[in-house]
């Protein structure tokens, strides 16, 4: 779905009020080993990386997940993982990244889609970073057999793979 101008403004000014609401919340809780504080934090996180402000995201998911080790929520942990995963992909910091996405791919405690999700990430990152095209071609494949839906991300990372190998007739299909 494409944003108009009004739209895309709307949603910056909504991401801005949540990141103030989020800040004056997490100065209200008495504890830190709270859910919900944990919880507020990794709201900070999804609405400071929307907004493509990668370092504060960084910093609240690494409190997330710190607090969420602490409260044994795997599954919170997981997510963390999986955006902290992304922020390094869209920073192109290869430290590590194919090993992440692969773990949290394995990962039973992130829900599927963002298990599945991983292994698109993971075809982005041999794509663009290290330019291994089969590879990618087995992690979209993958996804495609594990989820039996396929998404159009899915389909343009094909285009972009045949491309790459100069099979243009097949990207077009």
């Amino acid at each position: 779905q494409c944003l108009i101008p009004d739209d895309h403004e709307k949603n910056l000014k909504d991401h801005v009020s949540s990141i103030d609401s989020y800040l004056k919340a997490i100065d209200l809780f008495p504890d830190t080993l709270l859910r919900y504080f944990a919880l507020t934090e990794q709201n900070l996180g999804v609405c400071y990386s929307a907004k493509g402000m990668y370092d504060d995201a960084n910093t609240y998911f690494i409190r997330c997940r710190e607090n969420a080790n602490r409260l044994s929520d795997s599954t919170m942990i997981a997510f963390s993982d999986y955006s902290l995963a992304l922020i390094k992909l869209y920073n192109k910091q290869d430290d590590g990244i194919n090993v992440i996405f692969k773990q949290l791919y394995e990962n039973k405690y992130l829900p599927k889609y963002y298990r599945n999700e991983s292994l698109v990430e993971l075809a982005k990152y041999h794509i663009f970073t290290s330019g291994c095209l089969d590879s990618a071609s087995y992690y979209l494949n993958l996804k495609a057999n594990e989820s039996k839906r396929v998404r159009g991300a899915s389909y343009n990372l094909m285009g972009e793979i045949f491309y790459l190998q100069g099979n243009v007739d097949s990207a077009y299909h």
